[in-house]
């Protein structure tokens, strides 16, 4: 038996259900079959497997084969530069926000910024929306360092990609707990457009992590967003 069908019969016995398959389709929104496994049993899987023989595998049949797959492909690079060359070439087996979500953590990462933004910006140059996705969630490795603001925000821009401005609006909203002045100043100047404004504020307001007070000026700025 294959280790491509090792993993596919794993992920069968530790499938949810149809009531979990039916609940996940309406979520990632993929092309792919769904068997209907959660993501810590998925990670548990990756982690049993991590030295499988990836050639045995089938592709673009079930989301959660196609996740073993990438996740195990992208741990096994050496650095951005070659996970960026692997998420290029294999685009075609990364259809939805989930698969982005969920792998850009097996990605190894030089912890300096600089060192990383020259690769980080052929993502957000892509064409492809979950390339792009890919590129602003790396920066979520960086944001808590106050010497990457400045490179991380200058280069959030209104994209006519939904799953490009929802990834936008949540790393805005990270970057407003930290920063919050810095943020909320940028926020009501920036070239950006209204949907991204408005589901930032949204972001911003289900935080727990942001004060009453600071919630009360971003009300009010979500009112002057509205009217203009």
């Amino acid at each position: 038996m294959s280790d491509y069908e090792l993993i596919l019969n794993e992920l069968y016995k530790e499938s949810s259900g149809d009531k979990f398959v039916n609940f996940s389709k309406t979520i990632l929104n993929t092309n792919l079959l769904i068997i209907g496994v959660k993501l810590p049993k998925l990670r548990s899987i990756i982690k049993k497997y991590k030295s499988c023989d990836l050639s045995t595998f089938t592709l673009n049949e079930f989301y959660e084969t196609n996740f073993i797959y990438v996740a195990i492909s992208l741990g096994r690079c050496k650095d951005l530069s070659e996970a960026y060359e692997f998420i290029v070439k294999n685009s075609n087996l990364i259809d939805c926000w989930a698969m982005t979500d969920s792998t850009y953590s097996f990605i190894k990462l030089n912890k300096n910024l600089d060192n990383e933004i020259d690769i980080i910006d052929k993502f957000l140059s892509s064409k492809d929306e979950f390339i792009i996705r890919y590129g602003y969630l790396l920066f979520f490795n960086y944001y808590k360092n106050p010497l990457n603001y400045e490179k991380i925000i200058s280069r959030i821009k209104t994209s006519e990609y939904f799953y490009v401005m929802m990834v936008e609006a949540w790393l805005l909203s990270y970057l407003m707990i930290e920063y919050f002045d810095k943020t909320y100043d940028y926020l009501s100047k920036a070239n950006l457009n209204q949907v991204l404004k408005l589901k930032t504020i949204s972001k911003c307001i289900d935080s727990y992590r942001i004060t009453k007070e600071n919630k009360d000026k971003l009300k009010e700025l979500r009112k002057t967003i509205k009217s203009k």
